[in-house]
């Protein structure tokens, strides 16, 4: 039910790391209850699985063995997910419940953007989500045998709607419009930018 999903969302919400950065996974006590000791703030471990013949640059952190520091998408998924608690909070318990769980989880959710929005390229006044292809975040999935580098145009997309998601929820529930302005500036920015990056005028 709710509770159990609440329970697990903010178990995953918890082991975000100190620098904003959100895990892939975190492990639990053998008997349920709880986060197991050293899992908080500790990303899952994925290794480099690029082979060394391979016709692309392989990522420096491939010599190194580990390449895991979680993935610049799961800062979306994170806004999305609360949000989405959010109204089935509202739903199930009223508003006041709602903004007591969005107020307690919004400085979290805020830091990760805000780690998001200062993962751009160096030297560049471009806002969209910057891979670095010496040493890049690899994630979950392909991701582990991929490098997405550059600027990325799917993280970015999930960027701008998490930003224009949380600032419309912050806006509503808890009234706080300082940093829904914030949010909402900052979807701008990447709504114009990822705009200019998608649509090619002469096609």
């Amino acid at each position: 039910g709710l509770s159990a999903f609440v329970w697990a969302s903010e178990a995953l919400f918890s082991a975000q790391l100190n620098n904003g950065i959100v895990p892939d996974a975190i492990n639990f006590n053998a008997n349920g209850s709880g986060i197991a000791p050293g899992a908080v703030n500790n990303p899952s471990g994925q290794y480099c699985t690029f082979p060394a013949d391979s016709p692309l640059p392989r990522p420096k952190c491939c010599h190194t063995g580990v390449c895991a520091k979680g993935s610049m998408d799961n800062v979306a998924f994170q806004v999305f997910n609360a949000v989405y608690l959010t109204k089935r909070i509202e739903t199930a318990t009223g508003r006041e419940a709602a903004r007591t769980f969005l107020r307690k989880w919004a400085p979290s959710l805020t830091a990760g953007l805000n780690w998001l929005a200062n993962k751009t390229e160096p030297g560049s006044n471009i806002s969209l989500p910057w891979n670095d292809p010496a040493q890049p975040l690899v994630g979950y999935g392909f991701e582990d045998t991929v490098a997405k580098t550059g600027q990325l145009s799917f993280t970015s997309l999930l960027a701008l709607e998490a930003n224009a998601l949380l600032c419309n929820a912050t806006r509503f529930f808890t009234g706080d419009h300082v940093l829904a302005k914030t949010l909402c500036e900052r979807a701008v920015r990447l709504s114009q930018q990822i705009a200019s990056t998608l649509l090619d005028p002469a096609s």
